[in-house]
């Protein structure tokens, strides 16, 4: 998916809206959900590196990015799939009304990446 961006010219900046992942030693694949304060310190971390790339769009995957880009307000394109792992299968299916298969995903994506984002790239 990322390949379709550099190969149509875009620079891709990666990030996350939270630096860290937290889990329970117990269960190491249980993600433990941060306090509200230390969240939003984390968006507010968001906020000033979407300053500092000054993207042309922005591009979530799964709902907690979409939600919390959207929460954001800006006046930037915002471009919202699910997340591309399996987990997220039944939500793709939705959306492209077809079998999740890497192939439907990625030929779904090339699709609105290249209606939505501007053809000349300053």
């Amino acid at each position: 998916m990322i390949t379709t961006l550099l190969e149509a010219g875009y620079r891709v900046y990666l990030t996350d809206i939270y630096k860290i992942w937290v889990c329970n030693p117990n269960r190491p694949y249980d993600g433990i959900n941060l306090p509200k304060g230390e969240q939003e310190k984390f968006v507010s971390v968001l906020k000033e590196e979407f300053s500092i790339i000054n993207p042309v769009a922005l591009v979530t995957w799964g709902k907690v990015s979409a939600n919390s880009v959207r929460a954001m307000k800006f006046d930037i394109p915002h471009l919202n799939f699910p997340h591309p792992s399996g987990a997220a299968n039944g939500a793709w299916s939705k959306l492209i009304n077809k079998s999740p298969t890497d192939e439907n995903k990625l030929a779904y994506w090339n699709t609105v990446i290249s209606e939505a984002l501007p053809k000349e790239i300053q």
